[in-house]
């Protein structure tokens, strides 16, 4: 790219001058955000990523759907187990609300403590 512009603008520009003007030329086309005017009768200025973290950023998700797959995959049965429990307290928790309101607070406690003998978990 430097040859070719060095060939261009022949000897108006030295080395350095060029090196600089490239570089900051990258770094507004890479690494800062842009301003872009949308169209229309209202047409306003909207700031997008630069290209650099938009192509991370899809690099990146890429990366990581990848190793949460796996992850998944290696722990599948611990997962499956957890999220039982939760279901399962989920339900016995509305369970027991719903008993509540309907018997009150009284048999609640004793269905509570006939839980707490058997060992069942519950919500408060």
């Amino acid at each position: 790219m430097f040859e070719r512009i060095r060939d261009q603008m022949g000897d108006l520009l030295t080395d350095d001058d060029l090196k600089k003007i490239i570089d900051v030329a990258m770094q507004k086309a890479f690494f800062e955000p842009q301003n872009i005017r949308t169209s229309g009768h209202y047409g306003r200025d909207i700031v997008v990523d630069p290209v650099f973290i938009v192509k991370l950023r899809e690099l990146m998700s890429e990366r990581v759907q990848v190793t949460m797959r796996e992850y998944l995959d290696r722990h599948k049965d611990a997962i499956h187990d957890l999220i039982t429990n939760i279901v399962s307290g989920s339900m016995l928790n509305l369970a027991m609300n719903y008993i509540e309101k309907q018997l009150g607070p009284s048999k609640s406690l004793f269905i509570k403590s006939a839980l707490d003998d058997l060992g069942v978990t519950h919500g408060p």
